[in-house]
């Protein structure tokens, strides 16, 4: 397929001559071709690229921290005196922060359940005490009982 066009010259309104320029379009699209098959391979190597500079930058900021605070918050141990440290203002940080207020706020709730219990152990103890003193009343007030009515019935 060619591409033709042609081009006449006037000066004056005379014809002064013209030209004629005809191209092959086999070797322009070719040409084109193989320019676009290079831009697509290049895309995709930079996209390749792209994607693996992602990849290990995320892992640096992300990952990281992330199981460094793993490892410093031992929490199967049931520990709640431990704290995570906060070294950085980004969002790791941040959640750190948070992290550590959360366990915070659950060693206080778990102070008050202990005093809890252990006021309801000296209350229960203190009323174990008294319910064995006065069954020990009550007993002695039987015996007492039961020796006026002996004394009433011997009489």
């Amino acid at each position: 397929m060619k591409y033709v066009t042609r081009e006449n010259r006037y000066i004056n309104g005379r014809h002064w001559g013209g030209f004629r320029v005809a191209l092959g379009m086999t070797n322009i699209e070719a040409h084109i071709a193989a320019k676009r098959n290079k831009t697509i391979i290049s895309m995709i190597i930079l996209t390749a690229v792209v994607g693996l500079v992602v990849f290990a930058v995320s892992n640096i900021i992300i990952r990281k921290p992330l199981t460094r605070m793993v490892k410093e918050l031992d929490v199967q141990s049931g520990d709640l005196t431990q704290r995570l440290t906060v070294d950085s203002r980004d969002e790791i940080g941040i959640m750190s922060g948070h992290i550590n207020t959360f366990i915070e706020k659950v060693q206080d709730m778990v102070r008050s359940v202990v005093e809890m219990v252990e006021q309801v152990t000296a209350t229960s103890e203190a009323l174990s005490s008294n319910s064995e003193e006065a069954s020990r009343a009550i007993q002695q007030v039987a015996r007492t009982i039961e020796e006026v009515s002996k004394g009433s019935t011997e009489q």
